[in-house]
């Protein structure tokens, strides 16, 4: 049978959760055991995951299938240095999309421009409707999370996420959790509870990428432009990039599951914020 992206999305999501055993993934999607040993020997050649075989005597009495810890691995040297460069900072003007852009062929691809003056409620609309396209899950490189409170003709993006929540779409995003932020994530969180399930779930992590990956298929990434006037930047406009190459796609969730491992679950970092409010009062 073949792996398809949609299997291929819910398997890592489930593995992501905690390590799982062959034998309990095929318990879980209802496969037999070798179906799903031969996927995951597909996921392990994509370098997503790793495999640990415990063994009795001679023969392998089962495996451990993990999330693969190491980014490094199975990857090009020109990732290899832009992760580098990624690693390296933690704001959006720290690093530009196009030196990833620049590597992937022209047909794989579409970048465009909007100025300051043109960035109005149409291009919140195109990202509504970027995020709507998902059917399965959606990873967010996010920074402030201040895209959640845009406005569009039908309400905000708030509520766009909410509503694909309510579809069920697993929503994973590593943002800076912070008193700058804490609002934007209660509101994020809170869609959990109206809901009664958890489909959304946010981790702390400073990095510069703005990139979200829709159901392992496309990737957006935008990269704010600035002049400088006597010193002082000042905002002129964003880039936006669209992504279709299957190689880098699969480089960006393979970056997301390393960053999202080992950041702090959002609800954890609020605890600590929520301690220090209480001890200045």
């Amino acid at each position: 049978m073949v792996l398809t992206i949609d299997l291929k999305r819910r398997l890592l999501e489930k593995i992501s959760r905690s390590p799982c055993s062959i034998q309990e993934l095929a318990f879980e999607f209802e496969k037999n055991w070798r179906t799903i040993d031969n996927y995951i020997g597909k996921l392990v050649d994509e370098g997503l995951v790793c495999i640990k075989e415990f063994k009795k005597g001679s023969r392998v009495a089962f495996k451990i299938v993990f999330i693969q810890p190491e980014i490094n691995f199975q990857i090009s040297d020109i990732q290899k240095q832009i992760l580098k460069k990624i690693e390296s900072g933690q704001r959006s003007q720290n690093f530009s999309p196009l030196n990833i852009i620049q590597h992937i062929d022209e047909n794989e691809f579409k970048a465009y421009f909007k100025s300051t003056q043109n960035l109005s409620d149409s291009t919140n609309f195109e990202l509504a409707n970027f995020l709507k396209q998902a059917t399965q899950n959606i990873l967010m490189f996010s920074g402030d999370l201040s895209w959640v409170n845009l406005k569009i003709k039908t309400g905000s993006l708030l509520d766009t996420i909410e509503d694909l929540a309510r579809r069920k779409i697993s929503i994973k995003i590593i943002a800076r959790v912070d008193k700058n932020t804490q609002k934007i994530v209660d509101k994020l969180l809170n869609i959990n509870y109206k809901l009664g399930y958890e489909m959304i779930e946010i981790h702390h992590e400073e990095h510069p990428l703005r990139c979200f990956v829709i159901d392992g298929k496309i990737a957006r990434l935008k990269e704010p432009s600035f002049s400088s006037e006597k010193g002082n930047l000042k905002k002129i406009g964003t880039y936006f990039y669209m992504v279709f190459n299957e190689s880098w796609i699969n480089w960006f969730e393979r970056l997301f599951w390393s960053m999202f491992r080992t950041s702090i679950p959002a609800s954890k970092r609020i605890k600590v914020l929520d301690k220090i409010e209480e001890l200045k009062s």
